[in-house]
């Protein structure tokens, strides 16, 4: 694959692209993931509109080999990326991606703040072509399929209605996510972000730093001294650069954050149960 010259349309989708690692990490720090998939799906969709603004298929027709050359490097490009960007919510999608692309590493291995550079991929890398990810839905045979099921579902009992409401889980997985008490030592906003908030939290045994998406709630005055619970067994990641050891819990209304406290003094590190 050739990058050869860069033109207005390649400038765009990697000022799109390069646009997203900032929001994503907002984004997952006030733990606002419809939002996060929204803001990974405009490289999505300013890539779709790349295809059709180029035409590939008339570059190659023409024989315009250098820029066909551009646009396809500049296409793999933001599928690698995106599989990047999606690999918490579509592991396994996002990894056929990268292999598709002929990249071998693992996703899961690789750091965001590495992998979110353009350009990362080496010219010339050979594509992989596998199974189609998202085959079309073929509305004919779709039809006559749910007329089918529809047909056999008549001649069976009614299903009892089962009550609306999130996947119910066994104690032993409530078990594996270790609640602490803590309390904020010190808190201060974390700079260029309007919500991220550093704070120092004690959990008794340890003093723990966690990056939290609740500057637009409280500002770092109100944080200091207030017990909280966090998730203590969290994997450690990075939030505009600043490393969070962990997670507060906290109720959302609309765009503000309710910070999860106690009525009484608890002491630092106490389970939650």
């Amino acid at each position: 694959m050739d990058q050869g010259v860069d033109l207005a349309f390649d400038r765009e989708l990697r000022e799109t692209s390069e646009a997203i690692p900032r929001k994503i990490e907002e984004d997952l720090g006030a733990l606002a993931f419809t939002r996060y998939i929204h803001d990974v799906w405009t490289l999505v969709t300013r890539a779709n509109r790349y295809v059709e603004e180029n035409a590939p298929w008339t570059l190659a027709k023409n024989k315009d080999l250098g820029r066909l050359g551009s646009v396809l490097y500049n296409l793999s490009e933001s599928l690698r990326l995106i599989g990047l960007y999606l690999a918490p919510v579509m592991p396994s999608t996002s990894q056929k991606i990268w292999y598709a692309l002929g990249l071998d590493r693992e996703i899961a291995s690789c750091r965001l703040l590495d992998e979110s550079a353009w350009g990362r991929t080496n010219a010339g890398t050979a594509i992989k072509p596998g199974a189609q990810l998202f085959p079309r839905i073929d509305q004919k045979k779709n039809t006559e399929k749910k007329m089918e099921k529809t047909s056999e579902e008549a001649q069976k009992p009614a299903p009892q209605p089962v009550s609306a409401g999130p996947e119910q889980i066994g104690i032993e997985d409530f078990m594996k996510v270790d609640l602490r008490a803590g309390r904020i030592v010190t808190a201060e906003r974390v700079e260029k972000s309007e919500k991220l908030v550093k704070l120092k939290v004690d959990i008794g045994a340890e003093l723990r730093q966690v990056v939290a998406g609740i500057g637009k709630s409280y500002t770092p005055e109100e944080l200091v001294g207030k017990s909280i619970v966090i998730v203590a067994n969290l994997k450690p990641a990075k939030l505009m650069g600043v490393e969070s050891q962990g997670m507060l819990l906290a109720a959302t209304s609309g765009d503000l954050l309710a910070v999860a406290t106690f009525d009484r003094e608890t002491k630092p590190g106490s389970r939650v149960k």
